[in-house]
């Protein structure tokens, strides 16, 4: 076992937008609309095994990635969130409540030797619990693809596993290059991804959607936020008149999906209205940051330039 100095969280001003709590789109992006503002201030010392064997990852995202890192090892993950589904093995393993809500009794309950926690919406407060009772815990943040990257390369580090891990990164950079090299045609459509209604919330800048949307050449309207994810007004979209916008959803596109995308249709003046580009886009890869997000993103740029030469 290695001593590591992990960081404690002292002061944290966190908005988890908890009225939004409900839907399932929340938990599927796996905390990535929390806003997070950490000061560190002390360091505290905990023990960290070499090859963990009793792991528990708290958000959607993180289930994912050490799935595709432990293969046929996958026993060594005990415990994830709700809304861990890919791959559908995860389904069966036991949950410790929602990702922004997490049961610090679950989770102790099952005896980690490591627990991977996400600095984009686990409560802070519980995560130093964790820590203060001597528990292994590595903090992830991916606001962007390259920190998806380092996300891959830090919990395969901390599973043992930091080869496989190099390997899945590479892939993940090809990918990203061949993605680039098809949908970079010299134009530059402006558009609006939007994640939720009532209130309108859409993808900001400092968001790994916003760099989706870089990678693809494509121009985010909301580039220039102060925040990842803003909620603004119906008629500050009118004003900024998006060539394209892209509705997100995940499943089987339920109804309340059907009726944001009839919002827009009824503001004939609109650029994406008058050019027919109100589009309802599923793409489950696509809302999780994961190296699975090379799917959703070739998804993404094959709406936004169908019409395009």
């Amino acid at each position: 076992m290695k001593p590591i100095l992990t960081p404690c969280w002292r002061n944290v001003s966190l908005n988890l937008f908890r009225r939004f709590s409900a839907l399932p789109l929340l938990a599927l992006l796996g905390g990535v609309f929390g806003q997070a503002q950490v000061q560190v201030q002390v360091q505290v010392q905990v023990q960290r095994v070499d090859s963990p064997q009793r792991v528990v990852a708290l958000a959607p995202s993180l289930s994912e990635i050490v799935a595709k890192l432990l293969g046929r090892d996958l026993h060594r993950l005990v415990g994830v969130t709700e809304a861990s589904d890919f791959p559908a093995e995860l389904k069966n393993i036991q949950s410790v409540g929602p990702y922004h809500q997490f049961s610090l009794e679950r989770v102790l309950a099952l005896k980690p030797d490591l627990v991977l926690a996400t600095a984009d919406g686990n409560p802070k407060d519980q995560v130093l619990r964790l820590r203060e009772l001597g528990i292994p815990v590595v903090v992830t943040q991916q606001k962007s693809l390259s920190e998806i990257e380092s996300t891959v390369l830090l919990v395969a580090r901390s599973l043992g596993l930091l080869g496989r891990g190099q390997e899945q990164v590479m892939e993940l950079r090809e990918g990203l290059k061949a993605v680039r090299k098809q949908f970079n045609r010299g134009v530059s459509p402006r558009v609006l991804l939007q994640l939720g209604d009532e209130p309108l919330i859409v993808a900001g800048s400092g968001s790994f959607l916003d760099d989706c949307l870089i990678q693809l050449g494509a121009k985010n309207v909301y580039a220039h936020s102060s925040v990842g994810y803003p909620h603004p007004s119906a008629e500050d979209v009118i004003v900024r008149n998006p060539d394209v916008i892209v509705i997100l959803s995940f499943g089987d596109a339920p109804k309340r999906y059907e009726e944001m995308q009839k919002k827009w249709l009824s503001f004939k003046k609109l650029r994406a209205v008058q050019n027919a580009r109100v589009l309802m886009l599923r793409s489950d890869e696509l809302l999780r940051p994961t190296p699975r997000i090379l799917e959703g993103l070739k998804k993404l740029g094959e709406a936004i330039f169908q019409n395009e030469s």
